[in-house]
């Protein structure tokens, strides 16, 4: 079947598959070594800062609620070399040479089956599938399905993929819608557009763990829908999880630490922070961390310089695991 290829001419609205303009088995080859140790790595909660100086912190939001927020670990599923070929003939009718590797320092399966290629995950049962035939700028569709019509293949066919007891089975784990774009191609001449063209249909769902958004590159669930309204592409990743004891940090202490330089480090001099919410951060090797997001505007010291930005701090031990500008 077939795979999303990114091209320079493409615009995706709100996200770009990761990696899918990479030829798989090359992303795979250089991306081949041993597994990695889990759970996440933690630390002891760092010592006392001194406050920075010149700086303002604003707090332009609410303290959240983090009932359900705790501690978390990834459970292995264990998936077989049969259940990786079972599950690219039941799901995409793809068959081919299935060759064990390690892709994002995770046991993986790889399958190929003319242009297209499939991964499965054995630690989670995640699943990434590319599934066009030709590269994107020739992929043209001639009969594209609405916004609707898209959205409602890809949550028919996320239903037939759980049915396969691939995604997790904790009932507290729950995948949901969270937003849709298009791959688009757009052609200008002096601002004005001459030519546009979606490619196809990229449809996001979110998971949630007791109410509590998973996030980062191993969180992703995402379904292109193609010509005809045909899956053309696959990114399903998740985890089995379980809850477990773990003495977080609380919001209060992260937006404390802002003002020592813990997580903000060497900020302008005012910093507006805009929202805060708990979340679980999931990383490509299967770890995953409790966070918080959160949302910034710095503001620079004659005010002519402002940006957003979006962190993720651990809260185990405060580090910042990802930040967005």
């Amino acid at each position: 079947m077939k795979g999303v290829i990114k091209a320079s001419c493409m615009i995706v609205s709100l996200f770009t598959l990761i990696f899918l303009s990479l030829g798989v088995f090359g992303l795979i080859e250089s991306c081949i070594r041993p597994p990695p140790s889990l759970p996440w790595p933690t630390h002891p909660p760092p010592e006392p800062l001194k406050p920075l100086e010149n700086v303002q912190i604003i707090l332009n939001c609410s303290i959240p609620e983090t009932s359900g927020f705790s501690g978390i670990k990834a459970i292995n599923r264990g998936f077989s070399k049969q259940q990786a070929i079972d599950a690219a003939l039941g799901l995409f009718d793809m068959s081919g040479p299935c060759a064990k590797t390690y892709l994002f320092s995770t046991e993986s399966y790889a399958i190929t089956d003319g242009p297209y290629s499939f991964i499965f995950f054995t630690y989670s049962g995640s699943i990434i599938y590319r599934g066009l035939p030709v590269s994107l700028p020739d992929y043209i569709p001639s009969n594209l399905p609405t916004k609707d019509e898209a959205r409602k293949i890809a949550e028919n066919f996320l239903e037939k993929v759980k049915n396969s007891e691939l995604m997790p089975r904790n009932p507290a784990l729950k995948v949901e819608f969270n937003d849709m774009g298009g791959a688009e191609t757009i052609a200008d001449r002096n601002g004005t557009i001459i030519y546009r063209i979606i490619h196809y249909w990229a449809v996001n769902f979110r998971a949630a763990f007791n109410g509590i958004k998973m996030m980062g590159p191993g969180a992703d669930i995402t379904l292109s829908i193609g010509d005809n309204g045909e899956i053309v592409g696959f990114e399903g990743r998740w985890e089995e999880v379980e809850a477990e004891p773990a003495n977080l940090i609380t919001p209060q202490q992260v937006l404390e630490r802002l003002g020592y330089g813990r997580v903000v480090e060497n900020p302008k001099s005012t910093v507006i922070i805009q929202s805060i919410s708990p979340a679980y951060w999931v990383d490509n090797e299967d770890h995953i961390v409790p966070v918080y997001k959160i949302a910034l505007i710095y503001s620079s010291l004659d005010g002519e310089t402002t940006f957003y930005k979006e962190m993720f701090v651990s809260a185990i031990d405060y580090s910042v695991v990802a930040s967005t500008k």
